[in-house]
């Protein structure tokens, strides 16, 4: 999950907000640029992260029902393992 900031106007719905950091690119992004499949220790780094995240959600009440390509941001670790964040919660 990324942090998130809340926006709320009088009289309207809460607006929520993530910003991407530097460095981070969309999962069909990184997809669309590798032009090779990603190896298999950064497919399993991105699983763990995202199945992660969703074990928080769920054991909050928290249901996302739109996880796609463009809902998963992607870091670089400074070892070069890809880390994952889920978006797109509404």
């Amino acid at each position: 999950m990324v942090n998130t900031h809340k926006l709320t106007v009088p009289k309207s719905p809460t607006i929520q907000t993530a910003k991407i950091k530097k460095g981070q690119k969309k999962l069909t992004e990184l997809l669309a640029t590798e032009g090779q499949p990603l190896a298999t220790s950064d497919v399993l780094c991105i699983f763990y992260d995202i199945f992660s995240a969703l074990k928080v959600c769920h054991a909050k009440g928290i249901v996302h029902q739109g996880i796609c390509p463009d809902n998963i941001l992607i870091t670089q670790a400074k070892n070069h393992s890809l880390k994952a964040s889920l978006t797109g919660f509404e």
